[in-house]
């Protein structure tokens, strides 16, 4: 049996049992003992449905991972952090409401947790980064963040002008960018004679070189 017809089953089945007992406490003419009767089959009733979910193996905590769609989204976040809600919705081809269900199940239990980052909601398994790790993650999820660091890898010390010839973008847009990269401790600028140079912060290089590879 369908873990959804279980639910609804034991929906109905509660309905009818509190159904069942109001009616018989309403009957003026029914005696004391008549009322303990049918109350006491109610009950039976109403512990007869909570049990079919035992019976039929189901587990009814909603955080758990016994969906399938569920079990999914978890697999894919897990195996792609920092994933936001319409990367997951397009690459697992699930509608928005059910995606946005299940990852509010699996937030509100502790398996997952969300973190913004301006226009998007980025999702991580629960535990596994610290909260430096899910910033450098965050922003490498980010093109263009993502090829400066590459670049930066590479040629350390760049010039700004060179960074931004590289890159095909105006200066502006690279004077953007990188003020962003230097609030999250990515980046290092150094400015000599009005020119000024970019290369990546040392004290976050070992988490940039392990979660490069790891987003895209």
């Amino acid at each position: 049996m369908k873990r959804e017809d279980v639910l609804t089953l034991l929906f109905i089945g509660l309905l009818l049992g509190v159904s069942f007992v109001g009616i018989a406490s309403s009957q003026g003419d029914a005696s004391e003992a008549q009322y303990l009767l049918s109350l006491g089959k109610s009950q039976s009733l109403v512990q007869s449905v909570i049990s079919l979910p035992i019976i039929a193996g189901v587990d009814l905590d909603e955080g758990s991972l016994n969906s399938s769609a569920r079990g999914e989204i978890f697999n894919f976040v897990r195996d792609n952090p920092g994933v936001h809600f319409r990367w997951i919705c397009r690459h697992l081809g699930m509608s928005i409401g059910v995606v946005q269900y299940h990852l509010g199940l699996l937030t509100s239990t502790g398996h997952l947790i969300s973190r913004r980052e301006r226009r998007y909601k980025r999702y991580f398994e629960s535990g596994r980064f610290s909260e430096t790790d899910i910033e450098v993650i965050s922003t490498l999820r980010n093109g263009t963040a993502r090829k400066i660091i590459t670049i930066l890898l590479g040629e350390p010390n760049l010039r700004h002008a060179d960074l931004a010839s590289l890159l095909d973008i105006s200066s502006q847009a690279l004077t953007w960018q990188m003020k962003r990269l230097k609030a999250n401790g990515l980046v290092g600028v150094e400015t000599e004679c009005r020119k000024t140079r970019y290369s990546v912060a040392e004290e976050n290089l070992p988490a940039i070189k392990e979660f490069l590879d790891l987003v895209y």
